[in-house]
């Protein structure tokens, strides 16, 4: 009796003494309003919860892990989901286990949710994420509750959004997994205002939803109901479900998507030999998924799908869904469907939309011939409402004016200079500059347009960076292929970086940095006559002979091309730059030559003043283009000069010569360049005596005050 009496004693002080720990301990803990005082920047979810019953409830006996995400993001949330309850997504943020940082591991954790729907750990490096959100202050603690239990607490950059059913008393649809979301999708808040009904009918009729209830971690996609206004949804069979699903891994966008590392993730497709990979990008603020399926056998790559993601980061109880724009895997529109498709804040709905408005242009793409071929280079929407040429190109368009028709014409020829008739994949481009000592080139819709290509690695990039007119080009811009061979049923569309055609920089910019043009550019920093390039409130016309053209010049007169590059005498340079320069008037070569030659019954061609001199401008392609270069100037052999590119399409008479215009309309923010091949220079303009007179003089002038300074000594 007296044993059990003393097992009863100390087993009582055992309780009151742990009862006193946890009290000393609490007490160590700031109170609700302590820690609010000392976290300023989460008081109002802390409100949320103070004031939510279930929450208060759930506090009452349980210690655990508080999620808080900072006052900014829940207005910035509450914002964005005005018509939502935010109660019923409080329990979400509260784990029923104490967690300080260093013990989360990389799986999921269940919370006090009904149905307790996980929440998704990552780590990379040191920082913790909590399926898109990131831990940005940790450890913290508080006491909160009616019984004053310690709660750790973590603040979150994000707010936690669960899947949870847009109706509460549908408990069926609680902790959903994949297979669970596809069929109700209807029925969750998070998936407003999109459905997946006739994706799931086609999962079900091909006997393929269990693909989407296999338990761990894995990453689904969700094609959309109004996908399948372009796509036939018979389309979609076995093997392109399989290609919805990256298997063992849970991939939240802006967490570990890849996409700064340019990722390549496998998906689950059981097909021997057949593969299909997933890479994610990001545009502006608009994320998209791209497939890519290969077939080992032939090692054939097929072309790419590109889905914009119009959900992403919706977490289940086996990993996390994306709600997508159309099927991956699957190619069943044409071009013009394919951008007809493309949401409001698509990468190419303003072009499409640009396009539209063209019926010329629109015909060509949405009424095309079972034999026609395209591929369009789109610039991405971002890059459209950026490139301020460009819209201020478009206003010209459609402001009522004397420059609206002009301006129209422009436009439509730098849509059709997006547009060539032909297959081209990234693939064929890379293979067309290896196998060419020219740059490869094709042409495009747009009257006697080219565009040309060059392909490099970045340093350290294992992949071809494709470069679309850089070097030589289409309308004298230059833009990075940002997203190629997104595939079509008549062909391919490839995302740039830069809307072409339209210069956005100044014509001293381009001299600057255009590899073929340094000569012409040093020459002209000669009494600074560069500067005037640099001018955005004036127009220009320039006719810049390209390096080979001053090797001409050192072939004919080694002593003449020393004295220009030496510049012993920048007069001399200023001179012959004059005479290549219009200034007051921005012309292309087809206006040029309209200018010479319109309306003449005779042979003879009027002459366009430059700045210093005149010049006549002839289409090689002219009637009387024969006549024109015997009374004119005939061809000369260019001695140490090599083409730059295979044919070329106007020459300049000047001085009974003919000179080739090898590149033409570059277009920049303040005028053209056209490259040429020859230095228009008399034997005149420099005169080695005259350089020698300068240099006598020079020394003269140097050797002048000490003379005179020992004769006075």
């Amino acid at each position: 009796m007296w044993i059990q009496g003393h097992r009863i004693f100390w087993l009582l002080t055992l309780v009151i003494l742990n009862s006193w720990i946890c009290t000393t301990l609490a007490q160590n803990s700031p109170d609700l309003e302590e820690f609010k005082r000392l976290n300023s920047d989460l008081t109002e979810f802390l409100d949320e919860i103070v004031n939510n019953p279930q929450f208060n409830s759930a506090l009452e006996y349980k210690q655990g892990t508080i999620f808080i995400p900072t006052n900014n993001v829940l207005s910035e949330f509450k914002r964005a989901h005005p018509n939502d309850d935010i109660s019923s997504i409080l329990l979400y943020h509260f784990v029923n286990t104490p967690t300080i940082l260093a013990d989360f591991e990389e799986t999921s954790i269940a919370t006090e949710l009904p149905g307790n729907l996980p929440i998704w750990v990552t780590k990379i490096g040191s920082d913790v994420y909590l399926n898109s959100a990131k831990i940005i202050r940790h450890d913290r603690k508080v006491r909160i509750g009616k019984n004053n239990m310690e709660q750790i607490v973590h603040a979150i950059n994000k707010v936690l959004e669960p899947a949870i059913p847009t109706d509460p008393r549908t408990t069926k649809l609680n902790n959903p997994d994949a297979k669970k979301f596809l069929e109700g999708s209807a029925g969750y808040t998070i998936a407003k205002p999109y459905q997946t009904t006739i994706f799931a009918n086609r999962v079900n009729e091909l006997t393929k939803m269990d693909f989407f209830h296999s338990s761990g971690r894995h990453t689904f996609f969700l094609p959309v109901d109004e996908a399948f206004v372009t796509t036939r949804i018979g389309s979609v069979d076995k093997k392109v479900i399989d290609g919805h699903k990256i298997d063992g891994k849970s991939i939240f966008l802006g967490v570990n998507d890849g996409s700064n590392e340019k990722a390549v993730f496998e998906t689950s497709n059981p097909v021997q030999n057949y593969r299909v990979s997933i890479e994610f990008s990001k545009t502006s603020n608009t994320w998209s998924v791209t497939s890519e399926n290969l077939d080992e056998r032939s090692g054939e790559k097929h072309r790419k799908v590109q889905a914009q993601i119009y959900k992403a980061n919706i977490p289940v109880k086996n990993g996390v869904i994306h709600l997508i724009s159309r099927p991956l895997v699957v190619i069943d529109s044409d071009v013009y469907k394919l951008m007809q498709g493309d949401d409001k804040n698509g990468p190419m709905r303003k072009f499409f939309e640009i396009i539209e408005m063209y019926p010329n242009v629109k015909k060509i793409l949405s009424e095309p011939s079972s034999q026609d071929r395209f591929t369009i280079f789109v610039p991405t929407s971002f890059v459209v409402g950026k490139a301020t040429n460009f819209q201020e190109l478009f206003q010209r368009t459609i402001n009522r004016g004397p420059e609206q028709d002009s301006a129209k014409k422009q436009m439509e020829q730098i849509l059709k200079l997006h547009i060539v008739p032909r297959d081209l994949t990234s693939d064929q481009i890379i293979t067309g500059s290896k196998n060419t000592s020219f740059p490869f080139s094709v042409k495009t819709l747009a009257d006697q347009k080219e565009l040309y290509f060059q392909v490099n690695r970045e340093e350290g990039d294992n992949r071809d960076v494709i470069h679309v007119v850089e070097g030589v080009d289409g309308g004298g811009t230059s833009a990075v292929i940002k997203q190629a061979d997104i595939g079509a049923t008549n062909g391919v569309i490839h995302l740039i970086g830069r809307v072409l055609g339209i210069g956005d920089n100044t014509i001293h910019d381009r001299l600057e940095t255009d590899p073929r043009l340094v000569a012409t550019f040093n020459i002209s920093k000669q009494e600074k006559f560069h500067e005037i390039f640099k001018m955005r409130n004036k127009k220009f016309t320039f006719f810049a002979p390209y390096n080979e053209a001053w090797e001409g010049v050192l072939y004919e007169s080694p002593s003449k091309h020393r004295i220009l590059f030496e510049g012993l005498h920048g007069g001399h340079s200023k001179l012959i730059l004059e005479r290549h320069l219009i200034v007051g008037r921005e012309v292309s070569l087809e206006d040029l030559y309209s200018e010479s030659v319109t309306g003449n019954k005779t042979i003879e061609v009027r002459q366009v003043e430059t700045y210093l001199g005149a010049i006549r401008v002839v289409s090689v392609d002219d009637p009387n283009f024969a006549n024109y270069s015997a009374k004119y100037g005939v061809a000369h052999p260019r001695k140490n000069q090599t083409r730059f590119h295979g044919e070329y399409k106007y020459v300049i008479f000047w001085e009974n010569k003919q000179v080739r215009v090898v590149q033409g309309d570059i277009k920049c923010s303040n005028g053209y360049i056209h490259i040429i091949d020859t230095v228009l220079m008399t034997p005149s303009d420099v005169t080695v005596n005259s350089a020698r007179e300068i240099l006598n003089s020079s020394v003269l002038t140097y050797l002048l005050p000490i003379f005179l300074s020992l004769i006075l000594l």
